[in-house]
């Protein structure tokens, strides 16, 4: 089965399979949205309107539906939204192809908290911060692939020893094992990926393809391949291409980078490798110049955190381009990724001491990712935090 994506024509299919385990009455409130859903269905919908929103006046259609009953386990019903701009990165002007974001476009890009998708952060994937991808996401430097490095490395410093090929492919494995996302994520872009085909000598004339696929290469190719993948031109993420230049600011043994990398690879190319199939591998379209206009960081009210939520966010959409990063939900992911970490060591270690370990890690690796980035990527672009949350405030 080919699992190559590109972003920019992505069809995404969303399955869902219903059980029904017992046969218990519905409820009055049930039968209502039942009852509701069908009246509105039927004879209020598309009705033209008109709003006035911040002295703006919209023309719209609206098609009525009521609102989802209400899970009596999960008080997750986002309905405020609040931003903050916490500071404007240092730097020159931004560049004219990139307008910078102001909050009130902000909002509007938003939309309705009610329309915003909220997911369990335990059960799902994180995407890299990359203004390039059009899909709904969970944001962190790296994306999955990123965290479990992230572990690998929290995992040698609290052992004391290196992680050989083999240990890091068994790590691997648990890994996809434990967690308990459906997906694991990892990209690259259309200019890395060019720059290896031409480094390795693929041809796609001679193989009757628009592109190589990264996901299963030839076999004749593989070598060199996983060679180019440890050079900083062959990498499209954003967090491991700087990690292959300056492996320093990050404090990590450039080997378990280049291991990581080329294992990872590895365990994606085995055609008898079942657990392969939970990799989703994004090629992300390279354009001439960047085009992302913010930086937003996407958190949520106490009610939704205390139930381990978090929600998504396209980084592009409408023409706009945004950096999405979620550092809530970063620090959720990071706490099962210890419990991981102590799983591998036969529970001899600490839960607490070793999520310490690993949120200290992380909060380096990302500031070093965003240093590394500042003059490239994000100078002069604001900074804001987005507050999504059912709380009701204090009175």
């Amino acid at each position: 089965m080919r699992r190559f994506y590109v972003t920019i024509l992505a069809i995404v299919c969303l399955c869902s399979e219903r059980r029904i385990v017992t046969r218990a009455k519905i409820t009055d409130a049930q039968r209502k949205w039942i009852n509701d859903t069908e009246f509105t269905t039927k004879y209020m919908s598309d009705f033209k309107g008109r709003i006035v929103l911040n002295e703006e006046t919209y023309d719209l259609t609206c098609t009525c539906k009521p609102a989802n009953p209400v899970n009596e386990m999960e008080s997750c019903a986002p309905t405020q939204i609040t931003i903050n701009l916490l500071k404007q990165f240092d730097g020159n002007e931004v560049d004219a192809n990139r307008p910078v974001l102001d909050a009130k476009n902000l909002r509007r890009l938003i939309g309705s908290p009610e329309n915003l998708r909220i997911v369990n952060v335990l059960k799902h994937s994180f995407s890299s911060v990359d203004g390039r991808s059009s899909d709904e996401l969970l944001g962190t430097w790296g994306g999955d692939a990123g965290e479990l490095l992230l572990v690998a490395a929290t995992w040698e410093d609290d052992q004391g020893s290196d992680l050989t090929p083999d240990r890091l492919r068994d790590l691997i494995l648990r890994y996809l094992t434990f967690m308990q996302q459906e997906f694991f994520y990892m990209h690259s872009d259309t200019r890395a990926l060019a720059w290896i085909e031409t480094e390795v000598g693929f041809d796609r004339y001679e193989h009757e393809v628009p592109w190589m696929d990264i996901t299963r290469p030839p076999r004749e190719f593989h070598g060199a391949i996983l060679d180019a993948l440890i050079d900083p031109k062959g990498q499209g993420s954003i967090m491991f291409k700087k990690m292959l230049e300056v492996p320093e600011q990050y404090k990590i043994r450039p080997q378990l980078v280049h291991d990581f990398i080329k294992v990872l690879h590895m365990v994606l190319w085995n055609p008898i490798e079942k657990l392969n199939a939970k990799i989703k591998y994004y090629i992300l379209h390279s354009a001439e110049v960047r085009h992302e206009s913010a930086w937003v960081d996407f958190e949520i009210g106490k009610r939704c955190d205390m139930e381990q939520r978090a929600v998504m966010f396209p980084p592009y959409s409408n023409d706009i381009s945004i950096f999405v990063h979620h550092p809530q939900a970063v620090r959720i992911k990071r706490n099962q990724s210890a419990t991981f970490v102590q799983s591998m060591i036969a529970g001899m270690g600490k839960a607490e001491t070793l999520a310490e370990k690993l949120q200290k890690k992380g909060d380096d690796w990302d500031k070093a990712t965003l240093h590394a980035v500042q003059d490239e990527l994000l100078a002069g672009l604001p900074h804001y935090r987005v507050v999504v949350s059912n709380d009701v405030p204090a009175s």
